[in-house]
């Protein structure tokens, strides 16, 4: 900013994270502390677009679900999910809540410096297990409610200062009760959803946020894109064979092949690979 503050409500601006469909993610300060403040945004560049190629759909839907997806986060107190500390609205339009400032996503932590070769860098096997038993453990707090996240993918991990790791970004999940607003027929990142869900997304259950931590592993830990028939091993010898089989097992195209949830994907990492810092 040249000359000139910016507040969004109490907060004050210092620089725009993200911008998607119809909401935008600034780091903001509030009492000394940094923030990121999500606002939905009727000003977005894509918003207009995002309506037109989604029959049906209205701005009023849209900034229902926001405030859904509010609501949803702010119901969990886990130290892998991202936290709401603060809902409000700049006016009736634009409401916004707030979250802790999160210095980097999974995604920036694999990412070479030449982001224009698309390559990516790999994690070491210890620091990639210890981040998959952060994901698969907050994936198991909203598994135990019977709620699917839908789009797990390395850029709705959140990345504290200490490299603790938080699952972000509910807008597309799927809820055990009604009233949660739809928002679109098709949605997550290939290649980190599933088969099934690629058909139809609205079937998919847990075992397709399995698949996508299985996908999710083998990019951090092997550099490349999923293949359940190239075992990560194969790649990177010096992954672990039992973690290596641990990952094609949740990359089975069928799901009734692959772990059923994320607590039970997470008691076969820690069979294929026991956690050092857990007691015996």
């Amino acid at each position: 900013m040249t000359g000139t503050t910016r507040k969004l409500g109490q907060y004050t601006v210092r620089r725009r994270l993200a911008a998607g469909d119809y909401a935008e993610v600034y780091l903001c300060e509030s009492e000394d502390n940094a923030v990121a403040l999500k606002v939905f945004h009727l000003r977005s560049q894509q918003l207009a677009r995002f309506i037109a190629d989604t029959p049906g759909l209205s701005v009023a839907q849209l900034r229902q679900r926001f405030r859904d997806e509010a609501g949803l986060m702010a119901q969990f107190e886990h130290p892998h999910i991202v936290p709401v500390l603060n809902t409000g609205g700049l006016d009736s339009d634009n409401p916004y809540y707030v979250m802790p400032f999160y210095p980097a996503t999974l995604a920036t932590k694999i990412r070479t410096r030449n982001r224009a070769s698309g390559a990516v860098r790999p994690l070491p096997l210890r620091a990639g297990v210890a981040v998959l038993r952060q994901i698969l453990s907050g994936l198991s707090a909203l598994h135990a409610r019977n709620i699917v996240h839908r789009d797990l993918n390395p850029g709705n991990i959140l990345i504290d200062e200490v490299g603790n790791a938080a699952i972000a970004d509910l807008s597309v999940a799927r809820v055990p009760w009604p009233g949660y607003t739809p928002v679109r027929p098709k949605f997550g990142a290939i290649p980190f959803i599933s088969p099934e869900q690629q058909a139809d997304p609205n079937a998919t259950d847990m075992r397709g946020d399995v698949y996508s931590v299985g996908a999710i592993a083998y990019v951090i830990l092997t550099g490349r894109i999923p293949d359940a028939a190239l075992p990560p091993q194969r790649i990177v010898p010096d992954i672990d064979p039992d973690v290596s089989d641990w990952m094609i097992a949740l990359l089975q195209a069928d799901p009734d092949r692959r772990p059923r949830s994320a607590a039970e994907a997470l008691l076969s990492l820690n069979a294929a690979m026991p956690d050092p810092e857990r007691p015996c």
